[in-house]
C-alpha cells in the first residue's frame, strides 16, 4: 500500500467522524514510534536535537521528545516559528505546553538569519528528528523553513524524518525546493508515495512504517493493508 496526501487526510478525517479517534491519541502513538527508533540511534550522551514546526508534524517531534526524555535521555527542543498560528486546543499545542512543563530545553527560531547559528547547535547532537513539515506541502518552502532544512542538512548529523523529510512532495517524492536528507523516516500506516519514487529514495534512507492505530477496516479501503515494521 503507498499513500498520497489526499489520501492520509482521509484517513484522518474517517478515524475522527467515522472511529471517534482524535488526531491527539493518532499523534501519541506516533511520536512515541519516532522515540523508540530514536533511543535506539542515539548511542552517545549528546543530546537528540528534536527540530518542530507549529503543525501536526511538529506535533509528533513534541511527543517523540517527551518520550525521550521520560527515557533519560538529553534532548534540546528547535521550534521554528510563530506560536500564535497554533490553535490553542490543537492536538500540537496540547503536546508543547505538556513538553514545556517538563523544562524541555528549548531555542525558537523565528527567522531565517538564524540558521548559520542553528546548523552549530545542531552539530553538537547525536541525531537530528525532523519533524518541520509534514505531507501538507504542496509549494515551495518560505524563506524560514528553506533556512532550517538548508542547516538540518549542513550539520551533518544522523536524521530521523517524521513521515517524510521536510520539504519532499509526499506523492511525487520532489523535493521543494530542497528536501531534508534523511538517514530514516519513520513513516505512518504507509509509506507515502514520494518516499518511493526514484527522487524521493534519495532523501528518505531506510524506511520505517509504523502502526498508529489506524483501524485495519478503514485501511482495507485503501488497499492491502500494509506490514508494519514497528507496531
Amino acid at each position: 500500500m503507498l499513500l498520497t496526501a489526499e489520501d492520509v487526510r482521509e484517513i484522518d478525517r474517517c478515524c475522527a467522524e467515522e472511529f471517534g479517534i482524535p488526531t491527539l491519541l493518532l499523534m501519541e502513538s506516533a511520536g512515541r514510534a519516532v522515540a523508540t527508533v530514536a533511543a535506539d540511534m542515539a548511542t552517545s550522551d549528546l543530546a537528540v536535537a528534536v527540530v518542530c514546526g507549529t503543525g501536526n508534524n511538529g506535533g509528533d517531534g513534541f511527543v517523540a521528545a517527551r518520550y525521550l526524555l521520560n527515557r533519560g535521555l538529553p534532548v534540546q527542543l528547535f521550534l521554528v516559528g510563530r506560536l500564535e498560528k497554533m490553535s490553542p486546543n490543537s492536538a500540537a499545542a496540547v503536546n508543547l505546553t505538556i513538553l514545556r512543563k517538563m523544562n524541555v530545553i528549548t531555542h525558537h527560531i523565528l527567522d531565517a538569519s538564524e540558521a548559520p547559528n542553528l546548523t552549530t547547535q545542531l552539530q553538537r547532537a547525536v541525531l537530528i528528528i525532523d519533524a518541520l513539515l509534514g505531507i501538507g506541502l504542496s509549494t515551495p518552502m518560505r524563506p524560514l523553513q528553506h533556512a532550517v532544512v538548508d542547516a538540518i542538512n549542513a550539520a551533518n548529523r544522523p536524521v530521523i524524518a517524521v513521515d517524510i523529510p521536510s520539504g519532499l512532495h509526499a506523492d511525487d517524492g520532489v523535493p521543494l525546493p530542497i528536501a531534508v536528507k534523511a538517514h530514516t523516516t519513520v513513516t505512518f500506516v504507509a509509506p507515502k508515495k514520494g518516499l518511493l519514487t526514484e527522487e524521493g529514495r534519495s532523501f528518505a534512507g531506510r524506511i520505517v512504517v509504523a502502526d498508529i492505530g489506524v483501524p485495519r477496516s478503514l485501511l482495507k479501503r485503501f488497499g492491502e493493508v500494509p506490514r508494519y515494521d514497528l507496531l
